[in-house]
């Protein structure tokens, strides 16, 4: 679980893990790591994120909302989100319906990282 810097055919990814998180406070704290990083990037991004076996409540919704409209949508180039089914696809529904076709999902990371260098 975290964010981290990765290296994907010839691009640098940033990758937001909630693989695991469990509790609220665990997936806000990386949200707002996240959150920290693209703000101060001058560029714009490559994000991938993994939600696979993690918790979410109403609080991390909200934020995550929020956050997309007031950083994400002008810091991510593209963002690919893996490890979305039944509610969690609801969830990001915002987001995605934010990113004006720049955030898709995945069903694996390798298939998102892909998309996010091509």
């Amino acid at each position: 679980m975290g964010v981290s810097w990765i290296n994907y055919g010839g691009k640098k990814l940033l990758f937001v893990d909630y693989n695991g998180a469990k509790k609220e406070d665990e997936m806000l704290k990386i949200l707002y790591e996240e959150i920290e990083i693209l703000r101060n990037e001058k560029e714009r991004q490559y994000i991938l994120v993994n939600v696979g076996n993690s918790f979410s409540s109403e609080k991390y919704k909200q934020e995550v909302q929020r956050l997309t409209k007031e950083v994400v949508k002008y810091k991510a180039e593209k963002s690919a989100i893996v490890g979305m089914v039944g509610l969690k696809k609801f969830i990001f529904s915002a987001m995605i319906t934010l990113s004006d076709g720049h955030v898709r999902l995945f069903d694996t990371e390798e298939d998102a990282k892909k998309w996010l260098v091509s």
